[in-house]
């Protein structure tokens, strides 16, 4: 980054070569200072920012004034405000295609998907603490222009699915799966369990590695609610994998929870649900 100041004479072009791309003023380009002089040049590497201007200077220098993308004061970087708008040189950018990137598409085979129940009641300490997989789960997500972030995220689960994997007892295991499809989920009458997001926040731990926050809606058992989830994401070539761990309250969609032994033995209301996801970039 220049500390070129944008007061002196200069000339406004409509476009400049960069390799073999033409940069103009609307483009996206990823930040690389040379020479990283100061903390300000090491925070905005590898950010994407927006060409607002190109400016030449009294000695032919040519200079790309941006505002970075994910920067909250970027409207007032476009009023030319310091501090939100920032000019660094053609050979300190690398443009960012404006095509849309490819979805990735989940691969269930590749992946965890569980649900923890807890049980209660007085002769809880003899019950089971029930683990289910999720086996049968589809769904997309695609990157955000010139990020490594989800744009959007769509789940879909087959609720009955659902596969008890402790207790290992196989008369505990079938028990337990009878109840969960034909008296809890109701799986007939609520054949799918949908989730999708559409606001994504992230914040960057390296350069692989990224905390994402989903604010999405969950379908569960014909209710719909706003639900939170959060997760690591880790970028690998073509693949992207997402672990973390949610929970939800069975009550809040109209579930009612599992019973034995006359009620001396309960299922508590809250899940928790942990993942270990893997989407593949798609052809």
């Amino acid at each position: 980054m220049t500390s070129w100041d944008p007061l002196s004479q200069r000339a406004v072009l409509d476009h400049v070569r960069a390799g073999d791309v033409d940069l103009k003023p609307g483009d996206h380009v990823r930040l690389h200072p040379l020479g990283r002089a100061d903390i300000l040049d090491m925070a905005l590497e590898g950010r994407t920012a927006t060409i607002e201007a190109i400016e030449q200077d009294f000695e032919d220098r040519i200079y790309l004034a941006v505002t970075v993308d994910d920067d909250p004061g970027q409207d007032l970087g476009k009023l030319r405000q310091p501090g939100h708008r920032f000019f660094f040189g053609v050979e300190e950018v690398e443009p960012v295609s404006t095509r849309q990137p490819a979805p990735y598409t989940l691969d269930a085979a590749r992946s965890r998907f569980t649900v923890q129940g807890f049980a209660r009641g007085l002769l809880s300490v003899f019950a089971h603490n029930p683990l289910i997989a999720i086996r049968d789960f589809a769904g997309q997500f695609q990157l955000g222009r010139g990020t490594e972030v989800p744009a959007w995220f769509a789940l879909t689960i087959r609720a009955d699915s659902l596969e008890v994997i402790e207790p290992t007892s196989a008369k505990d295991r079938a028990e337990i799966e009878r109840a969960m499809r034909q008296e809890v989920l109701e799986t007939r009458k609520y054949a799918d369990v949908v989730y999708r997001s559409d606001h994504i926040a992230a914040a960057r731990i390296d350069d692989e590695r990224y905390r994402v926050q989903f604010h999405g809606e969950l379908t569960f058992h014909g209710v719909a609610r706003q639900q939170v989830v959060e997760a690591q994401l880790q970028s690998r070539g073509n693949e992207i994998r997402l672990a973390g761990e949610f929970s939800l309250l069975l009550s809040a969609y109209n579930i009612k929870r599992v019973s034995g032994l006359g009620g001396l033995i309960q299922l508590k209301d809250e899940l928790k649900l942990s993942f270990d996801i893997l989407g593949r970039k798609n052809d």
